[in-house]
């Protein structure tokens, strides 16, 4: 994933987040939970490789 999409995702589930506090709908809940649910997928993505490489040098 590119950096732009990564930052739009965020955007999306703060904008989510943001909604489900103001009008405490679930929907908007259950939107932002899945949001966070793919950022948090593609954060271990990222850092996985990095994770690897810093293990093998010891």
């Amino acid at each position: 994933m590119e950096l732009k999409e990564f930052a739009q995702l965020v955007k999306s589930m703060r904008e989510n987040q943001k909604e489900y506090f103001k009008t405490r709908r679930p929907s908007a809940m259950y939107a932002s939970k899945e949001l966070e649910r793919k950022i948090d997928k593609e954060i271990i993505a990222i850092l996985k490789p990095q994770e690897q490489t810093e293990n093998e040098l010891f």
